[in-house]
C-alpha cells in the first residue's frame, strides 16, 4: 500500500496523547503514523533515516502553506494499532515491524521501528504493539545495554535496524560488536557477505562484519568486527570511537550480497552499547 491521500480510519486501542507541532508544508491525515523529524516537528511516517516514531494521528493537521509550527496535531500513543502491511505472514507474529509508509508497516528491515506484530490479521492488516517503541531506552544509570537484529546476507541493501532512535537519549558508545552465522553461507564467493554498521543519519560507523570461506561461514560461528580483537572495539589513544550522537539509532546494512546459484547466509549482528548521558532515564 502506498501512502496516505486521505483522511483514515483506524482502529486502535486507547492510550496517551501528545501535543506536536506540524513540519513546515506538510499535511498530515487523520488515522496515520506520525513520525518526529530531526527538529521534533511532526511528520507523515516514511522508510526514512532520522525519523523518530511518534503515534497515530488523531486529527488531521494541514500545515501545507505554513512554516515549521504553525500547526499542531494530536498524536494518540495507542498500544495497539491496525495497519496495513507489506509482505507479513502468520508466522510473522511476534517479530520487530517498521514504518513502510505513513499507514503501512513491513518486517525486512526498514529505519524506523513501530513496535512488534501483536496478532496477524489478513493478507492485507495486523495489528502492532507499538509499547516496545514508545518504551525503548539506554539507561545512562546501566553500564551496558545489548542490542541485536538478523540480517539476510543475500539481499544487496537490505536494513535492519538495532537501536531505534528513541532508545538513545543523550548518545552513546559502541564497546563490542560481533555477528553469530544462523544460516550457513554459500555461493560462488562466500566472503562477500558484508555488514556494515551505519547511524540512522545513514553515517557508516565503520564496524564492519566479513564471513570468510575459511571455515567461519556455518551455523553458530561468530564474525568479529574488523579490527576487533575479542569482539571488543579497540583503537589506539586519541582515535576515534563508534559513538553514535542523541537522538540517532543503529541499523545493520548488507552492504555486498553473497553471490551465485546457490547463495545463501544471515548474520545475527550483536551490538553492545554504553549511555553517554549523564542524567538517568526510563527504562
Amino acid at each position: 500500500m502506498s501512502a496516505a491521500t486521505a483522511n483514515r480510519n483506524t482502529r486502535t486501542r486507547p492510550g496517551e496523547r501528545e501535543i506536536i507541532p506540524v513540519a513546515a508544508s506538510t499535511t498530515i491525515y487523520s488515522g496515520t503514523m506520525v513520525c518526529k523529524n530531526a527538529s521534533g516537528y511532526a511528520v507523515p511516517a516514511a522508510d526514512s533515516p532520522g525519523l523518530e516514531f511518534a503515534g497515530l494521528a488523531v486529527d488531521a493537521a494541514d500545515n501545507s502553506s505554513g512554516s515549521a509550527g504553525d500547526v499542531n496535531v494530536t498524536v494518540e500513543k495507542a498500544p495497539l494499532v491496525c495497519w496495513a502491511h507489506s509482505g507479513i505472514v502468520q508466522a510473522d507474529e511476534g517479530k520487530e515491524i517498521f514504518a513502510a509508509d505513513d499507514q503501512t508497516v513491513q518486517e525486512a528491515g526498514g529505519h524506523v521501528f513501530v513496535g512488534r506484530i501483536a496478532e496477524y490479521v489478513s493478507a492485507t492488516e495486523v495489528w502492532v504493539d507499538h509499547r516496545p517503541a514508545y518504551n525503548a531506552r539506554v539507561p545512562s544509570n546501566s553500564p551496558l545495554r545489548v542490542f541485536c537484529g538478523e540480517v539476510d546476507c543475500e539481499n544487496a541493501s537490505e536494513v535492519v535496524q538495532l537501536i531505534p532512535a528513541r532508545a538513545n537519549h543523550g548518545g552513546l558508545v559502541v564497546v563490542a560488536a560481533f555477528a553469530v552465522v544462523t544460516e550457513q553461507f554459500g555461493g560462488d564467493t562466500e566472503d562477500q557477505g558484508v555488514v556494515t554498521l551505519y547511524d540512522s543519519a545513514d553515517a557508516s560507523l565503520n564496524l564492519t562484519f566479513t564471513p570468510a570461506d575459511a571455515g567461519a561461514d556455518a551455523i553458530n560461528d561468530i564474525i568479529r568486527e574488523a579490527g576487533s580483537a575479542d569482539d571488543v572495539i579497540t583503537a589506539t589513544s586519541g582515535d576515534a570511537g563508534a559513538v553514535v550522537g542523541a537522538g540517532k539509532g543503529v541499523y545493520a546494512k548488507v552492504t555486498t550480497a553473497v553471490s551465485g546459484a546457490s547463495a545463501a547466509g544471515k548474520l545475527k549482528v550483536v551490538v553492545i552499547a554504553a549511555a553517554l548521558a549523564a542524567r538517568t532515564v526510563d527504562s
